[in-house]
């Protein structure tokens, strides 16, 4: 049961995903032509190419907020309460992500790095934490996590290493309900 509420959430994701890119290649001329956004004209190939392997990386991610979504789901048993403790919980990772002490172990880092963000990229890094620098070493508790960004295999390993926590707490959650399905 837990498994096919993960599969549901996942594949509505990589739907949604797949409607969203139609969408911005769709109206990528209208952008171009409204706004200067100072970007060299190249041929929807080229552009294909550059973000495929973008697009394949989101996939892994998109399964990690599917399990904690299942998560959520299985905690509050409400779509509402689900909803905000997974916002609660993304939000909290972003925070945390920036203290050497708990941030190599939270979501934020793995994304980051499974997906290499990093603050030269394109201009949507502000939407995600990408400041993985040091600032003085040894000075202090509330400093960053590390003096480079997390790596493929960092991300990889803790994006995998979610999913199977989450799908194994929900599994719990549910075993252990008073509910029964």
């Amino acid at each position: 049961m837990v498994l096919a509420k993960f599969l549901s959430l996942w594949i509505i994701g990589v739907f949604l995903l797949i409607v969203l890119w139609a969408a911005l290649a769709a109206l990528a001329p209208v952008f171009a032509s409204l706004y200067h956004l100072g970007v060299p004209g190249i041929s929807a190939g080229t552009a294909l190419g550059i973000s495929l392997h973008v697009a394949w990386r989101s996939l892994l991610v998109l399964a990690a907020f599917a399990a904690l979504g299942t998560l959520t789901a299985a905690v509050t048993r409400n779509t509402l309460g689900a909803f905000f403790l997974g916002f609660a919980f993304v939000i909290a990772s972003q925070i945390l992500a920036g203290y050497k002490v708990v941030g190599r172990w939270t979501l934020a880092q793995h994304v980051a790095g499974w997906m290499a963000f990093h603050p030269g990229d394109i201009v949507l890094n502000h939407l995600w934490r990408d400041d993985f620098s040091s600032v003085e070493p040894g000075s202090g508790f509330f400093l960053r996590v590390n003096p480079r960004f997390p790596s493929h295999i960092v991300g990889l390993v803790g994006l995998l290493a979610t999913i199977a926590a989450c799908l194994a707490l929900a599994w719990l959650r549910i075993e252990r309900s008073d509910v029964k399905v």
